[in-house]
């Protein structure tokens, strides 16, 4: 494989992690008894009864499904205005984690090779640097390893931190916009174009853009179906209610920190707007 392939294959792969990100295969028995389980009496988490403008409201529930482990992760992620570095890697891990326990392997790995270049730069970066998001990129950047912008054409280097967590961005904006549609009872496939469309288009190729639509189109489960997928292969009534509700909390906790990051990058003039 020549080095221009090597270089095109891993573009195309942090590029089309964002649409799989929780297009969930079945699990296993033993992932669902990891994943999905009764809650313990102080436990306090919720089921979705409306919704109100980006912010869902929640009510209380007795299980805890894979969709609260990873609301619970994203919960402290953003922390007044600055988006907490260590608190972020750790719930990219968790939801790696979710990932594989939930069949998709491949692309836990894609997001994993992000993660890492995020924590390469931590390792090397002075103490100062490395509790806060804009902290960490403006180190970065001082290090000078990014072209200057060329008119609209951002060039951030590869890999690089910033290369890392602009991906893991669009992929969580991508799964925030998918299914906070859903949630509204928008079906799933319909929701993911429309997301596909607003949030990753504009950064594909036309050849991309051919390949993620048709995927879409032929890999988006129906609603049913993904809702017992995203609680861990389960079709119980309270179960499936409990999963809208803790993924209601998750795209509460994602909305702001979403948010944040891109301001942090537009603040630090880090956008790589090029199409892969």
């Amino acid at each position: 494989m020549t080095r221009r392939t090597l270089k095109r294959s891993f573009i195309f792969s942090a590029a089309t992690i964002a649409v799989s990100l929780l297009l969930l295969e079945p699990t296993t028995s033993a992932a669902v008894g990891l994943l999905t389980r009764k809650k313990s009496p102080s436990m306090d988490n919720a089921n979705l009864r409306h919704a109100n403008g980006e912010h869902f409201l929640l009510s209380t529930s007795e299980y805890q499904t894979p969709m609260a482990f990873l609301a619970d992760e994203f919960e402290g992620v953003l922390e007044g205005n600055d988006i907490v570095v260590p608190r972020l890697l750790q719930a990219c891990k968790k939801l790696e984690e979710t990932m594989r326990f939930l069949g998709q392997t491949s692309t836990a790995n894609d997001f994993h090779g992000n993660v890492e270049k995020v924590e390469q730069l931590l390792q090397q970066a002075p103490a100062e640097s490395r509790n806060t998001m804009y902290a960490l990129l403006s180190y970065e950047k001082s290090l000078g390893i990014h072209p200057p912008s060329d008119g609209l054409k951002r060039r951030l280097k590869d890999p690089s931190a910033a290369m890392g967590l602009l991906w893991i961005e669009r992929s969580l904006s991508f799964n925030h916009a998918m299914y906070k549609e859903v949630l509204r009872k928008a079906e799933p496939v319909k929701a993911a174009m429309n997301a596909y469309q607003t949030v990753l288009e504009p950064f594909h190729s036309w050849t991309l853009r051919k390949l993620t639509t048709a995927s879409i189109q032929h890999t988006t489960p129906a609603r049913e179906q993904l809702f017992a997928q995203l609680a861990g292969n389960r079709s119980e009534d309270p179960i499936l209610m409990a999963t809208q509700n803790d993924l209601c909390r998750l795209l509460n906790n994602l909305g702001p920190l979403i948010r944040r990051w891109r301001e942090t990058f537009q603040e630090l003039d880090l956008d790589d707007n090029r199409k892969v």
